[in-house]
């Protein structure tokens, strides 16, 4: 893209593992000094930390969020697991403390972000990771909007795109990447 775009022009945004995969993307690009785009969007996920020595995951699980959906929903109360967090997937072998695995823990890097837009929802699981995650953006200089819809679940939006809170969401997205976007 950098090819026939400038970096200021492009935006980049995931939804649940995607917003994950967006900060370690923005984390990348940071560690490798390549052009940041000119905005992100994290819906419905936090900045990816380490649990304990589990590098890459959010303690979305234990987040005060986590528990009243599932109480809301009628699952079973997530408790404090018997054993350490391991790593799964693409996390496996990955050092805990690796900046492009779990931004959340470098603050030199989280300051450098691009302008984000979060996105969540009251009864999103993730909701915590994404309060926890705007704060901390905020908390180091960077521009960031959070968007919080009554009611809506984990990722609805993506999900049930004919809500009418779905229309909101989107029309939030588009808005705030014509804002932020070089033209």
């Amino acid at each position: 893209m950098l090819k026939d775009y400038d970096a200021a022009a492009i935006g980049i945004y995931g939804c649940s593992a995607g917003a994950m995969l967006t900060a370690q993307t923005v984390a990348y690009m940071l560690e490798n000094d390549l052009p940041l785009p000119g905005a992100i969007g994290l819906f419905c996920a936090g900045i990816p930390t380490t649990d304990g020595n589990t590098p890459g995951v959010f303690k979305m699980g234990r987040s005060e969020s986590a528990f009243l959906v599932s109480a809301i929903n009628g699952f079973p109360r997530p408790v404090e697991p018997a054993e350490p967090p391991q790593p799964s997937g693409y996390f496996r072998g990955v050092e805990a403390g690796d900046p492009v695995v779990a931004p959340g823990d470098h603050d030199d890097l989280l300051a450098r972000f691009p302008p984000a837009l979060l996105i969540s929802g009251t009864r999103d699981f993730a909701l915590g990771g994404v309060l926890a995650s705007h704060n901390k953006l905020v908390s180091l200089g960077v521009e960031a909007d959070l968007h919080v819809w009554e009611g809506l679940g984990h990722a609805t939006f993506a999900f049930n795109p004919r809500l009418p809170e779905s229309d909101e969401v989107h029309d939030v997205i588009v808005r705030f990447f014509d804002r932020h976007l070089a033209r």
